[in-house]
């Protein structure tokens, strides 16, 4: 007898959330090897003591579905921060 797994092999985890993906799709890729860390559309919002990063072109439901991470690869529309 053959022992096969009910529901095959399990899906990897995508790297990135959707979102990110979303980003990429409207915008394309950004320049390679830059993350949103040195964008100037990443937004550091204040609330209760503690601080929610946001990407000002996807948007802010105050709510974590849209919670950015520095961390993440640019999208097209990345612009440099300043200083």
């Amino acid at each position: 007898m053959i022992d096969v797994p009910l529901f095959g092999e399990p899906m990897p985890k995508p790297e990135f959330p959707p979102r990110v993906y979303r980003m990429h799709a409207i915008h394309g890729h950004g320049p390679e090897g830059r993350t949103c860390k040195g964008c100037s559309h990443l937004i550091h919002q204040g609330h209760h003591d503690y601080v929610y990063i946001k990407c000002e072109l996807y948007g802010n439901t105050m709510g974590s579905g849209t919670d950015w991470r520095q961390k993440w690869p640019a999208c097209g529309a990345f612009a440099e921060a300043a200083g």
